[in-house]
This record gives C-alpha cells, sequence and structure tokens, in this order.
C-alpha cells in the first residue's frame, strides 16, 4: 500500500491530519509526525495537531522521541508543531 500524503502533491489539512491520527491510532508514530509536520502553522488543523500530539507526548514519550529523531535526521527539518508543542 502506497502512503497517499508522499503521492498526492496536493493532500489538503484536513487529509494530513486525519491520516496522522490514523497513523498514531496504529502506532506509527514516523508517518504521524510526517502527516503533521506537513500542516502549515496558519492551517486551521495545525492547533488540533499540536494539542493530540501534547496528548501523546504525555502517554508514548520515548516512541514519540525516536519518531521525532527519526523524522530530523531523514534530514527533513524542523516540524512546527513538535516545537510548538516542545516549547510550552
Amino acid at each position: 500500500m502506497t502512503d497517499p500524503v508522499m503521492t498526492d502533491p496536493v493532500m489538503t489539512d484536513r487529509a494530513l491530519f486525519d491520516n496522522g491520527v490514523n497513523h498514531a491510532t496504529n502506532g506509527r508514530w514516523l508517518p504521524m509526525l510526517r502527516d503533521f509536520c506537513a500542516i502549515p502553522i496558519g492551517s486551521t488543523y495545525f492547533t488540533p495537531a499540536e494539542r493530540q500530539i501534547d496528548r501523546w507526548w504525555s502517554l508514548y514519550p520515548e516512541d514519540l522521541l525516536v519518531a521525532t529523531e527519526t523524522f530530523v535526521a531523514e534530514g527533513n527539518g524542523g516540524c512546527p508543531v513538535v516545537e510548538v508543542s516542545a516549547a510550552e
């Protein structure tokens, strides 16, 4: 199965959010980060994504830390949703 985010360059913010939630529900933290990190700061889905990551971070800190480190190591740069959440 191909990840729709990687095949559809015009993925909507809602689709990114929904896909990210689906990935996280199934314990796929890195794909969740890829989706959530693609949501722009000005999007109406940015704050819900930020809140969701905050909840998950309190429940699965080790998993999210590994996913975040892997995301950065892949050369993706920063992730505004995680950076805003971590700063609070």
